[in-house]
């Protein structure tokens, strides 16, 4: 295994990039290197947290910007259910079978998830 030649031999690596000096460095002890950790930690979720802030202070300036551009998308397949459940609920009881009942609800997921065609402009002649 390669040695960083930043850290001393048997010290511990991770603690030298971050923190600068390890718990096996003269006049340091484990607690103290173990504190220093979790300050480190506290200090990261803090920048994180500070990150969030100004995150969502942006996001309501473009949506007041852009009026509710940014709302949250509808919840998926709510719609879909509904429509599959009318087009059952729509269905005369005596002919429900599983082909029967398949076809209904595969004819609403194909117009679910067919886009719509556009009609082609016409064609100029000269």
């Amino acid at each position: 295994m390669a040695t960083d030649p930043e850290t001393p031999l048997g010290h511990s690596t991770p603690s030298h990039h971050v923190l600068g000096w390890c718990s096996h460095c003269p006049g340091r002890s484990v607690p103290e290197e173990l504190a220093a950790w979790q300050v480190n930690a506290l200090g990261r979720s803090d920048e994180m947290e500070q990150l969030r802030t100004k995150n969502e202070r942006m996001r309501h300036e473009l949506e007041v910007m852009y009026g509710g551009a940014f709302d949250p998308p509808p919840v998926p397949g709510s719609d879909l259910r509904e429509r599959i459940r009318s087009a059952i609920a729509n269905y005369p009881v005596a002919v429900w079978t599983p082909e029967n009942l398949a076809g209904r609800v595969m004819r609403v997921l194909e117009a679910e998830v067919t886009p719509p065609t556009v009609p082609a402009a016409p064609e100029e002649r000269p």
